[in-house]
């Protein structure tokens, strides 16, 4: 999320933080769990039903290519490792 905020151009509203969070929860879920999130358990649960789906979506699309794709970055513990 601090990477898009970095690299995005266009200026972000308070209303748009909540849609941001929810988006970065299910990129990250999808990079790092074992069995990421379903769409419509984030629609139901993180969003509450009060973000459209498709806004995820277009938003999830927008984040990846503003970042490059390049979702990991390395840590120390990467280094230690």
């Amino acid at each position: 999320m601090d990477r898009y905020f970095r690299r995005c151009q266009s200026v972000k509203t308070i209303n748009e933080l909540h849609l941001i969070g929810i988006t970065s929860m299910f990129i990250a879920s999808k990079f790092e769990d074992i069995h990421p999130l379903r769409m419509l358990t984030v629609f139901e649960k993180i969003a509450h039903k009060k973000v459209p789906i498709d806004s995820i979506k277009v938003l999830e699309l927008e984040m990846v290519d503003c970042i490059k794709y390049k979702i990991q970055v390395p840590t120390v513990l990467d280094f230690l490792k």
